[in-house]
């Protein structure tokens, strides 16, 4: 697993990225800067591949993707996450953070770099489980199932 060095948001939440350096780009950088800054619960930002034009944000239970930017400030509630990591300790240490009420957070891009880049995590069984589910925010986001135009759909009010 790589690493780069230690980085800072604007409001001075450090961080460091793991996995595939290549596909954190300076502007995308920024972006995942935004997202940490956003809510001092957000624990990771992973870079995922996405097959939908135009990127969005979507909560995970898990880290998955090309790339992760860990929270170094959450050593006090999670615990010490190493420099070098392997991927087995980055998913425990989430599992950690998530049972702590931390959120992972998903950005979905579809960027043709990011698509060629060798995975660092893959999304977990639930993240997983929750993708086949069609009352999930995930199916929406990640699903490339499109809804059938010609079906009937019926709605009904028992108010």
């Amino acid at each position: 697993m790589s690493q780069r060095k230690l980085v800072t948001t604007a409001r001075g939440r450090p961080f460091v990225v793991l996995g595939d350096a290549s596909v954190t780009t300076m502007d995308r950088l920024a972006i995942i800067e935004q997202r940490l800054d956003a809510d001092p619960r957000i624990a990771t930002v992973s870079v995922v591949p996405h097959t939908h034009p135009g990127t969005e944000f979507m909560r995970a239970t898990s880290p998955a993707g090309v790339a992760v930017a860990v929270s170094c400030d959450l050593s006090d509630l999670v615990g010490e996450l190493s420099a070098d990591a392997t991927a087995e300790e980055l998913t425990t240490w989430a599992r950690r953070a998530s049972e702590r009420g931390m959120w992972h957070d998903w950005w979905l891009t579809p960027s043709r770099d990011v698509a060629r880049a060798s995975e660092l995590l893959a999304p977990s069984d639930l993240d997983l489980a929750e993708a086949g589910d069609l009352a999930s925010s995930h199916f929406v986001a990640t699903g490339d199932r499109r809804a059938d135009l010609d079906a009937l759909a019926i709605t009904v009010d028992v108010a």
